[in-house]
């Protein structure tokens, strides 16, 4: 945001409302922090959010370059803590979701112009969302189906996860399955929410926080 200095983040009010409400206490982290505050942070608490923001990961700018060493060493660090029998979760939004995409599939992926700005949309749960057992712990199959192709999803983007592209990569089906996409304003195909096929990692296209909080249509 040109209202804020370059190297200044901020998290919405959106997020921390949308934290609280679910009886979570939250904790800002900022990639502009020395490795070792951040380290210190990610040690005292059991998960985090990767939120959203304006980067396009596509660039190799200096802000993008730290933001993804930070972002690496924050999946490093949930990989670790899983591995060792401790539950550490990660959910993606927007640019969250898209960081954590580009960090386990590596430099070569990258993203598509799909532009979706200040956009109630619909998304298309996949066969793999009805059967996934993180989507039954949250949603019966029912609210899944009244769900499914409505526009109750608020998307503010201008890239997105090629669906094609990415169902044709050996890697990404290694690591993510698909639980949802939709055809963007510009008619596009895109994944819009994924889950890690070993971690409890969860990304959306779309910002569940803002509906409540933020966004009205």
């Amino acid at each position: 945001d040109k209202s804020y200095p370059r190297h200044s983040a901020f998290a919405a009010t959106s997020y921390i409302k949308w934290i609280e409400q679910s009886g979570f206490r939250w904790m800002p982290i900022s990639m502009f922090e020395s490795a070792r505050n951040i380290e210190d942070k990610l040690a005292s608490v059991n998960g985090v959010i990767l939120t959203g923001g304006k980067l396009n990961l596509n660039k190799n700018s200096l802000n993008v370059r730290i933001y993804r060493k930070v972002v690496r060493a924050i999946l490093d660090h949930a990989m670790a803590r899983n591995d060792a029998g401790e539950r550490f979760a990660v959910f993606g939004i927007c640019l969250g979701y898209e960081a954590l995409l580009s960090s386990i599939m590596g430099d070569g992926y990258s993203f598509i112009q799909a532009r979706d700005m200040n956009k109630m949309r619909p998304i298309y749960f996949t066969k793999e969302a009805h059967e996934s057992s993180y989507m039954r712990a949250v949603f019966s199959e029912r609210q899944m189906q009244r769900m499914s192709g409505r526009k109750l999803f608020y998307f503010h983007h201008k890239h997105a996860a090629d669906l094609a592209g990415s169902l044709s990569s050996g890697k990404f089906n290694e690591h993510f399955a698909i639980l949802a996409a939709m055809n963007s304003t510009d008619n596009k195909q895109i994944i819009t929410m994924v889950k890690h096929k070993r971690y409890p990692f969860i990304g959306t296209q779309f910002h569940p926080e803002k509906v409540q909080f933020e966004h009205y249509d």
